[in-house]
């Protein structure tokens, strides 16, 4: 995926470009470090995988599911704070297609 030039910032009109490039970095160096502190060994070994599964150059898509209480979002929290601390864009979104299908297909069969 391509990245944005930053010199072109100030011209951009698509305000979620705007906010995702305009985290404050250095605030987000300091959470990543603090969350990376408190990942599990099986939620830092997910979150190595996102992170070294295509790197920052090639984009990438991944979906993270489990049971509740197992840790999802903070590996998300987690990851887009690592990404966006370098000034990159991350796009976050939820689905509930896939755990609304799973629920049908186990109650109905």
């Amino acid at each position: 995926m391509p990245r944005p030039n930053t010199i072109d910032m100030p011209t951009f009109t698509n305000k979620l470009i705007v906010d995702e490039l305009n985290y404050n970095k250095d605030e987000l160096t300091k959470t990543q470090t603090d969350m990376l502190l408190m990942l599990t060994d099986e939620q830092r070994c997910v979150h190595d995988k996102i992170m070294d599964s295509k790197g920052f150059d090639d984009g990438g898509f991944f979906f993270l599911y489990g049971y509740g209480g197992t840790g999802k979002t903070f590996i998300w929290k987690t990851s887009l704070a690592v990404v966006r601390s370098k000034g990159l864009i991350v796009l976050n979104a939820a689905s509930r297609v896939y755990r609304e299908f799973y629920w049908q297909q186990t109650l109905y069969g």
